[in-house]
């Protein structure tokens, strides 16, 4: 009952054989009666401000009218986080968190006419979609839920599995030397507009991320690109490699495009700051799209020093 769409997620998004199983999950997502069926889910969407859009997907499954479209951003912020669907389904099926995101906002408003005959939202899931979604629940189930069988035999060895594990920790501190905290200089991916800078291999780098569906550039980045400006001046036989990437959400070549133009800001924004013009080079990376966990993540420049 959902070839159609199977096919044009397996193709728009390079799923291939698991676009079949990521509409499968999402279908059980969304009638998943402990969080209150097809009404909860929507419910999730209008409580974060998209009611308007979550009411043109019923609107069009009662009268035929083009829904609304979602930004992958939106849904990101619905249905992401920890122990969200997107996260859930990147797990379980081995994809990226850009292209998964992509794909639940393709498929959201294409579903809704058989979930919900004639734009009504019920508890109901109609027979024809229960059999498609069989046992995708569980797909969607944290890895290694205990059984629920075995309740009431784990809580009365957890206290002394408890007990058991402090020991060991307080012992192997006592007994080794701390290692250092790889974690204590970890920053954050910024959201929108930033820059971030690292050492790579001894040399400085530099990594630079957009607002959606923009090439300026954040007032970070003369902060931020200290180190590698100084650096570049200092070796006149380093090069700086700039290469753009872009998040998933448009075409092929508006992503290729808005990369090029990110790549050709962070290059003159370098020169601007007294790197020789000579001295930065633009590199197109095999994969431009989807590259990073998050879509924010996937709207970068990176540049890395070579000789």
């Amino acid at each position: 009952m959902f070839d159609s769409l199977i096919a044009e997620l397996a193709t728009r998004f390079g799923l291939g054989d698991k676009a079949r199983d990521l509409l499968r999950m999402l279908l059980a997502a969304m009638t998943d009666a402990s969080r209150g069926g097809l009404i909860g889910f929507i419910e999730r969407f209008r409580r974060a401000g998209f009611g308007d859009v979550a009411q043109s997907w019923l609107s069009a499954s009662a009268d035929g009218t083009p829904p609304l479209a979602l930004d992958a951003v939106h849904v990101e912020q619905v249905l992401g986080g920890p122990g969200g669907l997107i996260g859930q389904i990147t797990h379980r099926l081995g994809l990226s968190a850009a292209t998964v995101t992509s794909a639940l906002a393709y498929a959201l408003p294409r579903v809704m006419d058989q979930l919900a005959p004639a734009g009504k939202a019920t508890g109901a899931v109609p027979s024809a979609v229960h059999a498609f979604i069989g046992n995708a629940a569980r797909m969607l189930e944290p890895a290694g839920a205990a059984p629920a069988s075995g309740g009431n035999r784990l809580m009365k060895w957890l206290p002394w599995l408890v007990i058991a594990v402090a020991c060991a920790f307080l012992f192997s501190h006592c007994t080794k030397p701390k290692p250092a905290d790889s974690t204590a200089n970890a920053v954050a991916i910024p959201v929108g507009a930033g820059a971030l800078s690292s050492m790579v291999d001894g040399q400085p780098a530099l990594k630079v991320y957009f607002d959606t569906g923009k090439a300026e550039i954040s007032t970070e980045f003369s902060d931020r690109s200290q180190a590698l400006v100084a650096y570049l001046k200092a070796h006149a036989d380093a090069k700086a490699v700039v290469s753009g990437y872009s998040d998933p959400t448009g075409s092929a070549a508006a992503n290729a495009q808005m990369s090029r133009l990110r790549a050709e800001a962070v290059a003159a924004a370098l020169q601007a700051a007294g790197v020789p013009a000579s001295s930065v080079v633009l590199e197109k990376p095999t994969d431009i799209t989807g590259t990073g966990d998050t879509l924010a993540e996937s709207r970068r420049v990176e540049v890395v020093v070579r000789k």
